[in-house]
């Protein structure tokens, strides 16, 4: 009866282990020839493959912010609405309203020279509220129809998804009619703007000779400084500045004095083509411009 059980137990184990290798993918082996190899081929079980397939995830396009996979930065780039509406033709100009410019030199119609400034502006909408608008590349590109003027600059967004350029020509480049564009890698771009420069408006001129500037010192110390504009004085309250130096002599270079910048001043406009500064200064010598 011992050995009976014994190999009931040990036929019973054999049973289990044909069950387990039943189950197991077998290999096929292709042809053999003499000197090569033998060519395994594993036949995948087909459970295998089920859990192949169930292992593939299906992720919610409204759900990518909590997933760890890369994703890219898709929304739009607008020209910024604040500056649009500013009301300064020089800022995000647009067709019809040309661009004045600025006029430095004489004040007769010799010698001068012409110069425009434009400031550009652009804001980075993500199409996620999950996404950070602030770091993108903004590439800010201007050009004109003779193509003598073809300038690309770049600025990142801030964190409000701000980015901004500020863009200078001289008189040879005010010709014409200009373009610009926004791109930003993985942004759809706003339509492309339009503008001209009017180089006979005058945002800003420097006339030299326009002004001139007298002083005189009280008896209390006041040192009075006039100035009488040819042109007529803007109604501002800094219309006219005052830009001071104080010259001091030292023992190294007698011949050169240093220069101490003073506070910038403003002048009281009095009239239309008069203002005056009243100022207490400390002993010594000074060089004053009014602009």
């Amino acid at each position: 009866m011992t050995y009976t059980s014994h190999f009931a137990r040990s036929l019973t184990v054999l049973l289990i282990v044909a069950m387990i290798l039943s189950t197991m993918p077998l290999p096929v082996w292709g042809s053999m020839a003499s000197g090569h190899a033998p060519d395994a081929r594993p036949i995948v079980n087909s459970s295998f493959e089920d859990l192949s397939a169930a292992a593939v995830l299906q992720l919610d396009p409204n759900d990518v912010g909590n997933s760890t996979l890369p994703v890219n930065n898709t929304g739009a780039l607008h020209f910024s609405p604040a500056i649009d509406g500013d009301g300064d033709p020089a800022t995000n100009p647009s067709e019809p309203l040309p661009v004045p410019v600025s006029r430095v030199g004489a004040a007769d119609a010799g010698d001068f020279v012409r110069y425009a400034t434009i400031d550009l502006a652009a804001e980075v909408r993500p199409d996620r509220a999950t996404q950070n608008p602030a770091g993108v590349n903004v590439q800010f590109h201007i050009w004109n129809d003779s193509r003598k003027v073809d300038i690309v600059r770049s600025a990142r967004s801030d964190a409000w998804g701000a980015a901004f350029v500020q863009i200078m020509f001289d008189d040879l480049h005010l010709d014409g009619t200009f373009y610009y564009e926004i791109s930003a890698p993985g942004y759809t771009s706003a339509p492309v703007r339009t503008f001209r420069f009017d180089q006979n408006t005058y945002t800003y001129q420097v006339q030299f000779g326009a002004a001139r500037l007298t002083s005189q010192v009280e008896a209390d110390g006041r040192l009075v400084l006039n100035i009488e504009s040819d042109a007529v004085i803007d109604d501002t309250p800094a219309a006219v500045q005052l830009v001071g130096v104080r010259l001091v002599v030292t023992s190294t270079t007698p011949t050169e004095p240093q220069r101490e910048m003073l506070p910038l001043l403003v002048a009281r406009r009095l009239d239309d083509h008069h203002a005056r500064a009243e100022l207490y200064l400390d002993a010594g010598d000074y060089s004053i411009m009014a602009t």
